[in-house]
């Protein structure tokens, strides 16, 4: 199968998992149009409890399947190592909102926006494709139903 046929049924497969991503980068902007404390605080908080629960469900489906694979370890361990960074991000960011100034919250908020674009792209863009072609489809389809279940389990997430 060429490349592109391969990838292009690596997004349908992994589509779960990026429409997390827009979630997240709605949440984002919705943070980062928010003028009014109140509502950027809660802006914040829906953030920040909806990273938590994607997060948490893809370390234990998607990066510990990847992580088992020597194919895919590099890249996982990666994709891991970013999602520490955007915690640490994430919670500069809060603080910064906690106390309210403004020329801080708007660095933390670039810094976040920027490690977070980088890490989503490199997730749909090269993760997904190299592990659906190294894992092949069917398991993949099982760690995204086993994301789908995980997901599940902690509770819908309402916008």
């Amino acid at each position: 199968m060429p490349q592109a046929d391969a990838d292009a049924e690596a997004r349908g497969v992994f589509a779960p998992l990026c429409a997390d991503h827009d979630v997240k980068r709605c949440l984002l902007r919705a943070f980062s149009i928010s003028s009014a404390s109140r509502a950027r605080q809660r802006a914040l908080e829906r953030l920040q409890r909806f990273v938590r629960m994607h997060d948490r469900a893809e370390h234990t489906t998607v990066y510990g399947a990847l992580l088992a694979n020597a194919r895919t370890r590099a890249l996982a361990q990666q994709a891991i190592d970013e999602h520490h960074d955007l915690d640490a991000k994430l919670s500069a960011l809060a603080e910064a909102t906690s106390r309210g100034v403004e020329h801080a919250i708007q660095e933390r908020l670039g810094a976040y926006r920027s490690l977070l674009t980088v890490h989503l792209l490199r997730e749909e863009q090269e993760l997904f494709p190299h592990a659906y072609r190294a894992l092949g489809p069917e398991r993949c389809r099982r760690i995204v139903r086993r994301f789908q279940d995980v997901r599940a389990a902690a509770g819908a997430f309402e916008i």
